[in-house]
């Protein structure tokens, strides 16, 4: 889930990132609704640290699943900086086809 080597298809990414963005909405939706606990142990604290949980845990997800997806296309996983800058971009990713055998990273899946 985690790592940067290998190659992610198409279909993969797509579920892979839809699947992250909406993880990720959900802890945005709620800081941004969220008020300021004045103490550590109240239940609202307890929500906003799991919410940072998960949000970090989903961005490392995603952003190993846009690295592969690169490999995939035989580009190297530094363009991934470029596909944050760029979210537009992320549509290109979605439907560019992959190197069709071995490339520089591997077999394709």
């Amino acid at each position: 889930m985690f790592r940067l080597n290998g190659r992610m298809g198409r279909l993969a990414y797509f579920f892979t990132s839809v699947f992250c963005w909406i993880l990720l909405g959900f802890p945005g939706y709620y800081f941004w609704r969220a008020e300021t606990a004045s103490n550590f142990f109240v239940p609202s604290m307890l929500f906003w640290i799991v919410g940072w949980v998960v949000m970090i845990w989903g961005i490392a997800w995603l952003w190993s699943a846009t690295v592969r997806r690169l490999h995939d296309m035989n580009a190297s996983g530094f363009w991934v900086i470029l596909v944050y800058l760029l979210p537009v971009s992320v549509i290109v990713l979605w439907l560019w086809p992959g190197s069709r055998g071995q490339n520089l990273y591997g077999l394709r899946p």
